[in-house]
């Protein structure tokens, strides 16, 4: 214990200080971005809510006509998801993010110290880490908590195949094991890693014949993350192969070669070439030492010097090399960030070693490492200045605001309004236009903040969810649902959806039917549609013949029926409906002959019947048919996907298990005894 623990505490304290001043600003309100909070947040929020309700979190009546969740990226496995019942989910996410990254740092100075760096050094790097493109995208440009963590986790991952590589014994084999199984596990139960696997991949390759000898025990761990990702694996695969052929991967724009040459080596210096953070960015102190340390012939540095190289082959790869699988080919800026630092960290060793650290080889490297450090904060400080304003309660220093108000009156508003008369939100065409283009935040309203107010609301994002029988999927696994320009004013299609809100801009007339409620802030005005009809109500008998399609409309799916054309001869019968998060209980006048129920919920497969006597079909093309069986009063809907229902349960159950067995091994191997 002696001077070691000491130490130890010393360069934790200074990781943890460090960190704490890069990222608190982020925590405190994040960057000037919305992107997570209607994909991972909405998600998340959502599932939490069905899990504490006790009921499965399969499904959101709220998002479009009802849509599977959970969506493309969530939180909902992760221990800081429950945060989103007590505290603002976007928040509580940007927590779990900032953990996680200074996790990672740690990881990198252990890193560092696996391969004989001294806990100085090791600590420079953990710094280092922690102001490089690949965590100040995630944090202070997009707000992409779900991307953070990820990338955070590469060193975490690279450390637990450091520590299975050098394992002497079983029992130390199988915790790096279930530690690297399980983390890889972790994220794939939340998103889609892929290049984030592919970077810690390259780490795995370029040591072949360790790999090989360990070949059974990353099999193990191979075994462990499916058993923790399988469910949401699962489910993007199914989403995948609903996805239409035309459907292609989101095209991102890349920067040149030139550009990320300046940024690499002297941003911020050089011109202004570029704004964006999606380059290689580690300080242009370390890019310089990593590209000469490409060139010692160290078998210790093999593995980071493949490693680096090879991610900046990815990033120049065409997206096709890949499969599509990577189409945002700057992730893998990440690789080259993190094998830089540890390259240009060994070279700084390396000389103090040659020069049997004299007075002046240390005074060089400090000044090396403060150059380091301090080019690193010039480039970023203008960045965290402007957020670090917002979270000290100064003024929004961009024009463009994108930041989302949690004063929310239009919310609130809603809120009461449907508590009162329930029925769906829509916005117009224009309107909704507006606030995709986030013009509304101010104001607190933005994609998908009334349905994760649990306001069901037509107009929404499903990121990751393909939604083509109901609007066209232009993307590989889909996303928007918008209804048709003409919507607003087409009276039937707001009847029969059960459209009883709508949002629109000041100055636009839609249906004759809608009547004036009042303006919102932000320049919109609020309508209500007395005359929708109930999302669930009863029919002699179900359509057969398909839903004719409105002359000119934007395509052929679903959301451009012509309903008035329809004839849908719905009946007075009175039908009560009490909605859960996956489902619904109908309550009917007992009958004596059977009774047939249209649920304006899209229709799918994995819908059951959970009580009562019923059976269920597809109906109007999209819509559940519920044939209730005589003297049958109430009956209960649920969505449950059984396949990937046993596969989420055993999921939890088994990062609980590999969390709690890591963590006793852990405290059994640091007791064991020491030979002597």
């Amino acid at each position: 214990m002696n001077r070691v623990v000491p130490h130890r505490v010393l360069g934790l304290a200074i990781v943890a200080i460090y960190a704490a001043l890069v990222l608190w600003p982020y925590v405190a309100v994040g960057p000037n971005d919305l992107e997570e909070f209607f994909t991972g947040i909405i998600g998340t929020k959502l599932a939490v809510q069905a899990i504490m309700a006790g009921q499965w979190p399969f499904w959101s009546v709220d998002i479009g006509l009802g849509v599977p969740l959970p969506l493309k990226y969530h939180f909902i496995t992760h221990p800081a998801s429950g945060l989103c019942l007590i505290d603002d989910c976007q928040r509580a996410m940007r927590i779990a993010a900032a953990l996680q990254i200074v996790i990672g740092a740690l990881c990198m100075a252990l890193i560092l110290r696996a391969s004989g760096i001294g806990r100085s050094l090791s600590t420079v790097g953990a710094l280092a880490f922690l102001v490089t493109s690949s965590t100040i995208e995630d944090t202070y440009v997009n707000d992409w908590s779900s991307t953070a963590l990820a990338e955070a986790s590469i060193p975490i991952l690279i450390y637990a195949a450091l520590r299975l590589f050098a394992a002497d014994d079983r029992r130390d084999r199988v915790l790096w094991t279930l530690v690297f199984g399980g983390v890889i596990g972790f994220l794939l139960s939340m998103g889609y890693p892929a290049p984030q696997f592919m970077i810690v991949g390259l780490f795995l390759l370029a040591r072949p014949s360790k790999l090989w000898e360990r070949r059974g025990w990353f099999a193990l761990g191979a075994a462990v993350a499916l058993c923790i990702g399988g469910a949401h694996l699962y489910h993007l695969t199914q989403q995948i192969l609903a996805t239409p052929p035309t459907a292609l991967r989101s095209v991102h724009d890349e920067a040149s070669p030139l550009v990320e040459l300046w940024s690499t080596f002297l941003r911020p210096f050089g011109g202004d070439l570029d704004k964006t953070w999606r380059i290689i960015f580690l300080g242009p102190p370390f890019a310089m030492l990593a590209t000469l340390a490409l060139f010692r012939r160290t078998p210790a540095l093999w593995p980071y010097q493949f490693g680096l190289v090879a991610s900046v082959a990815l990033m120049l790869l065409p997206e096709g090399a890949l499969f599509n699988l990577v189409t945002a080919r700057w992730f893998f800026r990440a690789g080259v960030n993190i094998f830089g630092i540890v390259l240009a960290t060994h070279l700084l060793a390396s000389f103090l070693t040659r020069f049997d650290r004299r007075r002046t080889a240390v005074a060089a490297v400090a000044g090396l490492v403060v150059l380091q450090l301090a080019w690193q904060w010039w480039a970023f400080l203008p960045l965290w200045r402007s957020v670090a304003q917002v979270a000290l309660g100064g003024s929004e220093p961009d024009s463009n605001v994108r930041r989302l108000s949690l004063v929310q009156p239009a919310v609130a508003k809603l809120q009461a309004l449907n508590a009162a008369r329930p029925g769906r939100l829509m916005f117009s065409d224009r309107a909704g236009r507006a606030i995709r283009s986030l013009n509304f935040t101010a104001d607190g309203i933005a994609p998908n903040v009334f349905a994760i107010a649990n306001i069901p609301t037509v107009s929404a994002f499903a990121h990751g969810i393909v939604l083509d029988p109901l609007y066209p999927t232009e993307e590989l696994t889909g996303g928007p649902i918008w209804p048709p320009a003409s919507a607003h004013t087409d009276q039937a299609f707001l009847d029969v959806l059960g459209i009883r809100y709508l949002l629109m801009l000041q100055g636009e007339q839609g249906a004759p039917g809608l009547r004036e409620i009042g303006s919102v802030p932000g320049g919109l005005t609020l309508f209500e549609n007395p005359g929708a009809w109930p999302e669930a109500f009863t029919v002699d008998t179900y359509p057969s013949a398909k839903e004719p399609r409105k002359a000119g409309c934007e395509h052929d799916r679903f959301l451009c029926a012509d309903f008035s054309a329809y004839q849908i001869h719905r009946l007075t019968t009175a039908v009560g409906i009490d909605w859960h998060h996956d489902g619904m209980t109908l309550r009917v006048p007992k009958m004596d002959r059977p009774q047939r129920l249209v649920v304006t919920q899209w229709y799918q497969p994995d819908w059951h019947v959970s009580s009562g006597r019923a059976s269920l079909s597809r109906v109007i093309e999209q819509f559940i048919g519920v044939t209730i069986a005589p003297g049958e009063t109430s009956v209960r809907l649920t969505y449950f996907p059984a396949v990937r229902g046993a596969l989420f349960v055993f999921g939890c159950l088994s990062e609980l298990a590999v969390a709690g067995v890591c963590v006793a091994m852990a405290v059994l191997i640091k007791r064991r005894p020491r030979e002597r």
